[in-house]
């Protein structure tokens, strides 16, 4: 059986754990936000030539390499609409994500005080 220490150790690397991955959430919104934006003032033949300038490395190493054709076929077909949308979708997911990160952050900054807050009657 751990003893109360140990437990406490535990809890706390837990908790630190918990709270990192809140942190990460914030980041990987942020990024994702920010690799959003450009898709609302590139054309849809940029993406294309983007993806390919990307994949071309590993085509020549593979040219059956799974990820890299799908990539290519997908961007294929892209519309002016279809870049619209996949801009939008990364700004509004990662803004949400990040917003999430802050709003358990500043929860746990404000402490009590939110959760008394929170917990009080309303009329």
């Amino acid at each position: 059986m751990p003893s109360h220490a140990s437990l406490g150790v535990e809890r706390r690397i837990e908790h630190r754990l918990f709270l990192l991955s809140f942190w990460s959430k914030g980041v990987a919104g942020l990024l994702e936000t920010l690799a959003g934006i450009p898709f609302f003032f590139l054309p849809a033949k940029a993406v294309e030539s983007f993806t390919v300038l990307l994949t071309a490395p590993e085509l020549a190493e593979d040219h059956n390499d799974w990820l890299a054709v799908t990539l290519r076929d997908a961007v294929e077909h892209f519309t002016a609409g279809n870049v619209l949308f996949a801009g939008a979708y990364l700004v509004i997911h990662g803004s949400d994500q990040n917003l999430a990160g802050n709003r358990f952050i500043a929860g746990k900054a404000m402490g009590r005080t939110s959760r008394r807050w929170a917990s009080s009657p309303r009329s």
